[in-house]
């Protein structure tokens, strides 16, 4: 069913017309979670704030996009709430679990990328989540300091000190070679 009419029944508060949004798009809002949040009761409590608020300001939903930027945009402002009210640790993704004995041939790549998240997971706050908004989901700088009640400018600010931050980390100067 398209978009537009379940979203106008929503508007009218249907609830069979509710039940289908969240259900078309729990999953995608649920791996948008999963990139910041680290436990699956905090994905599930910033789910449910997020489904509340979509419906309560389901009014405000301006038809000229896509529906589900509007409500990833809910969805993180509800991350950085938990993140800063509750403490809740923020993590890139999961760490990566080897379910069997058996030599996985893409076992450099998820050391690569296990070794990447943790370098992540070092950048100082709020450079972290504004490198994660940008580089990951692909958020503009508008769109994050909307999420974050920052001017553009001061993402990008951030997002460079992040940068520079990796690149040092990235980068192995001569004090730091092993000596042999």
């Amino acid at each position: 069913m398209e978009d537009e009419l379940i979203i106008k029944e929503c508007k009218r508060r249907n609830p069979v017309y509710q039940k289908m949004l969240l259900e078309k798009y729990s999953g995608y809002l649920k791996s948008a979670a999963l990139n910041y949040l680290a436990d699956e009761a905090t994905i599930m409590d910033a789910l449910q704030e997020t489904w509340i608020n979509i419906f309560n300001n389901m009014d405000t939903y301006e038809e000229r996009g896509f529906f589900y930027p509007w409500a990833k945009k809910i969805l993180l402002r509800e991350v950085i709430k938990i993140s800063k009210y509750e403490k809740a640790k923020i993590v890139f993704l999961d760490s990566v679990q080897v379910q069997s004995k058996v030599q996985d041939p893409n076992a450099e790549k998820i050391l690569e990328l296990e070794e990447a998240m943790k370098m992540v997971e070092k950048i100082p706050s709020p450079g972290r989540e504004i490198f994660k908004m940008f580089v990951i989901n692909g958020l503009s700088h508008k769109e994050i300091a909307d999420v974050m009640n920052i001017k553009p400018s001061t993402s990008r600010v951030h997002l460079t000190n992040a940068r520079k931050y990796m690149k040092e980390v990235l980068t192995i100067s001569p004090s730091k070679h092993i000596k042999a």
